[in-house]
């Protein structure tokens, strides 16, 4: 009910929207290392919770990978280093899946593992600092296993498009 005097605005130096992708930040105030995952890998998938990017799961070197890693992202954009999240790993290793956040929680579902297509679905808390609690099985499962589907979130409800199961869904 009160009446606020005028605020200073500061305007974004650079245009909104998606920038050119890069191999290397620019190095316009200080040299900065581009991070690495600590683990190799392919077919994960990622979160962003708070300012922190978690990647989670996928396939390396040695097989399908449990393990989750975390970064931070900096008010310019740029990645801090990952590290491997203590505490916080799949119940079963996996690829290809889809990962989304919905209020204090992270899912991950579907996906492909040594045993082929994936119907479960793990979930974590997001705790209050905005770190991972450990993965759990959900009680919900998917009704057709698939791996390597799409995913968006609309309104209250997860679509998963295509993937496969032994062959390509529709």
């Amino acid at each position: 009910g009160a009446t606020v005097g005028p605020l200073q605005f500061r305007r974004t130096s650079f245009a909104l929207g998606i920038q050119p992708f890069q191999q290397a930040y620019e190095q316009v105030d200080v040299a900065r290392r581009m991070p690495s995952l600590v683990t190799p890998r392919s077919g994960h998938s990622t979160a962003i919770v708070g300012s922190s990017l978690y990647v989670v799961g996928g396939v390396g070197a040695t097989g399908y990978l449990s393990s989750i890693e975390r970064a931070t992202v900096n008010g310019d954009g740029s990645l801090g280093e990952f590290a491997i999240v203590a505490g916080a790993t799949l119940t079963t290793a996996r690829a290809g899946h889809v990962s989304f956040v919905a209020g204090t929680t992270v899912y991950v579902v579907g996906g492909n593992s040594d045993g082929g297509a994936l119907s479960t679905v793990e979930r974590a808390t997001i705790n209050s600092d905005g770190t991972l609690g450990p993965f759990s099985i959900a009680t919900v499962s998917l009704v057709t296993a698939r791996k390597y589907s799409a995913g968006c979130v609309v309104g209250n409800a997860l679509y998963l498009v295509g993937g496969a199961e032994s062959g390509a869904l529709d």
